[in-house]
């Protein structure tokens, strides 16, 4: 693995034991002996406070060999990233004593500068020296680096070679993955090498995405773990620095790679996705999909794109589902190069994606993402999607789809998308025909009845028999389909009549708006069944749809008479439906005689009220009202004529015209009678002729007992008109006046005269003496009987 070209380099750093004037320092003793250029201050204090070789005491008061020791390798990210590669020298340069040391680093701030390489891979690069530089500036590494022997095909093979290889990888990066968080358990290996660490820190961190790699610091080896600044370290066995063990962790993840094993650690969801994948498939289109996953945004659903991406696996839907999510809603400049891969994998098996996967797919190639020659495929697969879904389950989604780019959609896709509409019809039961034709509609595809005549007729046979409730606008069809029904249901009136009243009640709540025109026998029986059973106001709102156009017939009349014959063809009409006609049909419009049916029974049962009589009056002054019962204009008639006799009888003062008002009286019906007492007792009180009144009353006994209570309240009240308690008198003396009636208005004069004083009695007297000189006898013996039995108090004071 080579870096990319363009890649920076690294600062470098050399630190060892300096004779006089060697270092940085320009003393004796161990110090920073060279840099490069760019590496300042900051950057020593990150190598020597974490990456400086560590030589361990023990063997250094053995006097082992130089040999023996193995060299180190480290790595922070701490302000800087830096790199370090140490070796053991033995003496110093400046005496005899043990310690001597160098360590050559690399540091850069640019995490760039690694490009896709892991620093654990660095291990064995041969920009690393073991000698000092000839002068205090060191080299930088230049762009172009290569990394350490440890590639992604080593580090595979390592892992694979290894006694539970991949159990231990599952392990280690489960433990890396948490490493970094506050509180979570370090990582320490046990060896005796560094390469062999250095493999299973390169093939954990390749697993990692590459920040996050870089992000973990590592020291091999340490000889003390406790105080190591990174989270993961290496311990060698010999140098007795810790007495952790795999049974005996001391809290740390152990690694044992002396005698094998690891300390139990919890597995995460990542590890166990990627290690099984590092190890079965190309190694490097692994660390590709990882990368790739990190940068997506998706979460938990990462590892879905990265494997489309780079390694062309085939999605389940769901996960197709998220793909698409992401295309859709991520911004197109994030991941550009792999966004292509993903569109193309997903567009090869957009045959088995289903309806909604399909829907996403369908805006994410309206949105430019996908390659023109592609688009339609997917609008296609869509359609045949949704036809197989009405016809498996008589399902069809409400979502309304915009047309595609301009060029995309071409007449051979929509023939294809048109046969197979036809190919899901031919077979299709009712249920699904119906939703079948929906879709159809719903992406604009043609259906001709001509190619489907015998499905068609079958479906319209069983939408007849059922009275399924469909809407045929939303058909590409309907109208032909919704003609072939009411033809068939109009053949089936016309066979038998008898037969439109059931089908009118099976279909007026589907169908009665669309009948209001009434111009087959199928809307007829409609509208007539919808008049029975819908409620008042919406009767009223069906008869003003049926009328709207009435003004502009050209024979308003005749074309009033036949709607109304449909209309009411099964029930009279109502009150407020007759005068919904009053304001509608033209003036002398024959109308059937069940329309105005029930308004005439009611002005025949003999319990009138006066909206009834005053319809019944407006119907028939406009000409509507024509009953075939004499009765009901005979009673209207009556009413005419009985308010022309209450303004004759307010008026009488004499007997002439009694004979010729007794009988057009006696003549009015009992009810118009009944509905008008109140107007026809005024007229009698108005009236001052005693004998018409009596002979009035005498005509029609049902006005005696309410004209006289009226009249003997008033003279109790004291009533002052003297015409009134002459008519009193005159009832209460006549032998052809009713016994309870005669008595009450006795009383009523008795009392009135043992109230009045002698100016009202005297206009009263003069009125009784016209009657006759018998009258006028009786009437002054009741003055003086009167007056003479009541208290004085009671009588009129004199002057």
């Amino acid at each position: 693995m080579t870096a990319p070209e363009g890649q920076p380099g690294f600062d470098t750093l050399i630190y060892t034991d300096c004779r006089a004037g060697q270092g940085l320092r320009g003393a004796v003793g161990l110090q920073f002996q060279a840099r490069s250029a760019g590496a300042d201050e900051a950057a020593m204090a990150v190598v020597q406070r974490n990456l400086l070789y560590e030589p361990p005491a023990r063997w250094m008061r053995e006097r082992r060999s130089v040999s023996d020791y193995p060299p180190s390798f480290a790595h922070v990210w701490d302000g800087h990233l830096a790199t370090a590669a140490g070796v053991y020298l033995g003496k110093e340069v400046n005496g005899s004593r043990e310690g001597n040391q160098l360590t050559h680093s690399v540091v850069t701030r640019d995490p760039a500068a690694y490009g896709p390489v892991r620093p654990a891979q660095l291990f064995g690069a041969t920009f690393w020296t073991d000698r000092p530089a000839p002068t205090t500036q060191s080299p930088p590494v230049p762009p172009g680096w290569q990394p350490g022997p440890i590639g992604i095909e080593d580090a595979q093979k390592f892992v694979l070679d290894q006694p539970d290889g991949r159990q231990t990888l599952i392990a280690l990066v489960s433990a890396l993955e948490e490493v970094t968080e506050p509180g979570a358990r370090r990582v320490l290996f046990v060896a005796d090498a560094p390469a062999p660490v250095l493999h299973w820190i390169t093939a954990a961190t390749l697993l990692l995405p590459r920040n996050r790699a870089l992000a973990i610091g590592f020291k091999v080896f340490t000889t003390n773990p406790a105080y190591a600044t990174q989270p993961v370290v290496a311990v060698h066995p010999d140098w007795g620095t810790t007495d952790a063990r795999v049974d005996n962790d001391l809290g740390y993840a152990v690694f044992d790679l002396v005698h094998g094993g690891c300390s139990e650690v919890p597995s995460t969801r990542h590890a166990e996705t990627w290690v099984p994948l590092f190890c079965a498939e190309d190694p490097y289109d692994i660390v590709d999909a990882i990368e790739v996953a990190a940068a997506s945004g998706l979460g938990r659903h990462a590892p879905v794109l990265g494997l489309a991406a780079t390694l062309r696996r085939r999605q389940t839907p769901e996960q197709a589902a998220i793909l698409l999510r992401w295309l859709r809603d991520s911004d197109r400049d994030l991941l550009a190069g792999w966004r292509g891969p993903v569109v193309d994998l997903l567009a090869e098996s957009v045959d088995e994606l289903p309806s909604p996967v399909l829907l996403a797919f369908d805006e994410v190639a309206r949105s430019g993402q996908v390659p023109a020659d592609r688009v339609a495929p997917v609008r296609l697969a869509l359609i045949t999607a949704e036809i197989q879904r009405a016809y498996r389950d008589a399902e069809v989604a409400g979502v309304v789809l915009p047309a595609l780019p301009a060029g995309t959609w071409l007449p051979e896709h929509q023939a294809a998308a048109e046969r197979a509409v036809l190919a899901a019809l031919r077979g299709a039961p009712p249920a699904a025909f119906d939703a079948v034709l929906r879709v159809a509609s719903r992406f604009e595809l043609a259906v001709r009845i001509a190619d489907i005549r015998d499905e068609a007729g079958r479906f319209v046979d069983d939408w007849a028999q059922h009275r399924r409730a469909y809407e045929p606008a939303g058909w590409p069809c309907g109208e032909e389909l919704d003609a072939m029904l009411v033809d068939g249901l109009c053949e089936q009136i016309a066979r038998d009549p008898a037969r439109g009243a059931g089908i009118g009640d099976g279909w007026w709540r589907q169908r009665w708006r669309g009948c209001v025109n009434g111009a087959t026998p199928f809307d007829q029986a409609v509208l007539g069944a919808a008049m029975v059973h819908l409620d008042p106001d919406r009767r009223l709102d069906l008869v003003r749809l049926v009328f709207r156009d009435l003004p502009a017939a050209d024979d308003p009349r005749r074309l009033a008479g036949e709607l109304a014959e449909i209309l009411w063809a099964r029930r009279p009409a109502t009150h407020e439906e007759l005068q919904l006609l009053l304001d509608t049909v033209p003036r002398d419009t024959v109308l059937p005689h069940v329309v105005c049916q029930a308004l005439c029974a009611e002005l025949l049962d003999g319990k009138l009220t006066e909206q009834v009589v005053v319809l019944g009056h407006r119907l028939r002054s406009k000409g509507i009202l024509r009953s075939r019962n004499r009765r009901v204009a005979d009673l209207l008639e009556a009413d005419y004529d009985l308010y022309d006799l209450i303004e004759q009888i307010a008026r009488l003062s004499s007997a002439n015209s009694a004979k010729s008002l007794e009988s057009r009286l006696g003549a009015i019906p009992g009810p118009i009678l009944l509905l008008r007492v109140d107007k026809v007792v005024d007229a009698l009180l108005a009236a001052d002729a005693p004998h018409v009144v009596r002979r009035l009353l005498s005509a029609r006994p049902e006005l005696a007992e309410p004209y006289v209570r009226r009249l003997c309240a008033d003279l109790r009240r004291g009533g002052r008109s003297p015409a009134r308690v002459r008519t009193a008198f005159y009832l209460g003396t006549s032998p052809h006046v009713a016994g309870a009636d005669q008595t009450e208005c006795k009383q009523a004069v008795r009392h009135w005269l043992g109230r009045a004083g002698t100016r009202r009695i005297k206009p009263v007297t003069e009125l009784v003496a016209q009657l006759s000189p018998d009258h006028l006898s009786i009437w002054q013996a009741w003055v003086a009987e009167t007056r003479r039995g009541f208290p004085a108090r009671f009588l009129p004071r004199r002057r």
